[in-house]
C-alpha cells in the first residue's frame, strides 16, 4: 500500500559547493531551513531584520540594504522601540539604540547580497498592511487595527516587483543565484480559504519568475506529499521536526551534486558527534570520544577547508 505520492523534484541550474555563501530570505520557513545547510558545512545568514512574509516586505528591505537607507522607521510599543520594516527580532529600549540595531542588521543583509552565491525567497502571504502613516509596513507590531489597511497583491505586483530587485541585487553581484519558493504555513488567522487565495498568486508569481531564478517546491512537499497531521506542531499550521528533515532530503537532491551530497552526509556526522553531551565529561570513555573527534576534525578540515564550521 502506497501512503503518499511519488515526488520528483525538478532538476536546479543551482549547483552549491561547499564554500559558496547562501542568503536566506523571507518566511519562517527560511529560518527552518538555515540550520540544516549549516549542519551540512555552509555559510548561512537568515532573515537579519527577522522574518518577513510578504513579497513586498523582502524587497523593500533588501532595496534598503542597497541603498544604504540605513534610517529607523520607529514606532513605540510600551517601552520598546520597533521598526515598520523589520520583526520584533530589531529593537531597541530607545530610538538611538534602535537605529544603531536597524543599520546593524540592513549593512549585514548588505554584505550578504554582495557575496552569496545564493540567494533563497520565501513568499508567505499576498496580504499587505498599509499604515495610515508609514505606509506599506512589514509588520504591524500589535498597533490597532483602525490604523490598518489590508491589501491583497496580485501576481503582476509581485512579478514586476521582484524582477526589479533581481535587477538591482544583480548590478552589484552579477553571479548570484537565485531560487524562489512558497512557505507551506497555513496563515489561519485570515481563514482557510483566504490562505488559499493568498498563496495562489505567490505560486503563479514565482512561475512568472522562473527566468529570473529556479524554483524549489516546498509548498507542494509539505501540502501535497505530507498532508497528515502528523507532520505539522501542535498549531496544525507550522511543519514540525519531521516535515522539514523530509524538504531537507528533497532539498539536498535540489542544490547538491552527488558529490556534494556526500560531503555534506561527512560534516552532519562530524556535527553530530561535535553537538555530543557527555553525562559523564570525565570519564575516560569521554576523553577517549575527545581525542577521536579531535583526530577526525583535524583530518577532515586538513583535506576540506572550504567547509563551514559554525562556531
Amino acid at each position: 500500500m502506497k501512503l503518499q505520492l511519488d515526488f520528483d523534484v525538478p532538476q536546479s541550474s543551482v549547483e552549491l559547493k561547499h564554500g559558496d555563501k547562501l542568503l536566506l530570505l523571507g518566511s519562517c520557513f527560511s529560518d527552518s531551513l538555515a540550520p540544516k545547510f549549516e549542519n551540512a558545512g555552509f555559510e548561512v545568514c537568515s532573515n537579519p531584520l527577522g522574518t518577513l512574509f510578504h513579497p513586498h516586505a523582502i524587497e523593500n528591505v533588501v532595496l534598503d540594504a542597497l541603498n544604504e537607507n540605513f534610517a529607523a522607521e520607529a514606532v513605540v510599543h510600551g517601552d520598546v522601540w520597533l521598526d515598520w520594516r523589520a520583526s520584533s527580532k530589531i529593537f531597541g529600549y530607545s530610538e538611538d539604540e534602535l537605529r544603531r540595531n536597524v543599520a546593524h542588521a540592513l549593512k549585514e543583509l548588505k554584505n550578504a547580497i554582495r557575496t552569496a552565491k545564493v540567494i533563497v525567497i520565501t513568499f508567505g502571504t499576498t496580504l499587505g498592511y498599509i499604515h495610515e502613516n508609514a505606509g506599506f509596513v512589514g509588520n504591524c507590531h500589535k498597533q490597532p487595527q483602525r490604523e490598518f489597511l489590508l491589501r491583497k497583491d496580485s501576481v503582476e505586483s509581485i512579478t514586476s516587483a521582484w524582477q526589479y530587485v533581481v535587477e538591482n541585487i544583480r548590478a552589484v553581484n552579477p553571479k548570484v543565484q537565485f531560487v524562489f519558493t512558497v512557505s507551506p504555513v497555513r496563515h489561519k488567522k485570515d481563514g482557510l480559504v483566504e490562505n488559499n487565495r493568498s498563496k495562489a498568486p505567490l505560486i503563479l508569481a514565482c512561475a512568472e519568475l522562473e527566468e529570473y531564478g529556479d524554483y524549489f517546491p516546498s509548498y507542494e512537499i509539505v501540502t501535497d506529499v505530507l498532508r497528515d497531521y502528523r507532520f505539522f506542531k501542535n498549531d496544525l499550521v507550522h511543519p514540525n521536526d519531521d516535515a522539514i528533515d523530509v524538504v531537507w532530503d528533497y532539498a539536498r537532491q535540489f542544490f547538491f551534486s552527488a558529490e556534494t551530497q556526500a560531503l555534506t552526509k561527512e560534516v552532519e556526522a562530524l556535527n553530530q558527534m561535535r553537538n555530543h553531551r557527555s553525562l559523564h565529561p570525565n570519564s575516560e570513555a569521554t576523553k577517549a570520544f575527545e581525542q577521536n573527534l579531535d583526530r577526525k576534525l583535524t583530518e577532515f578540515k586538513r583535506n576540506h577547508s572550504e567547509v563551514y564550521w559554525k562556531a
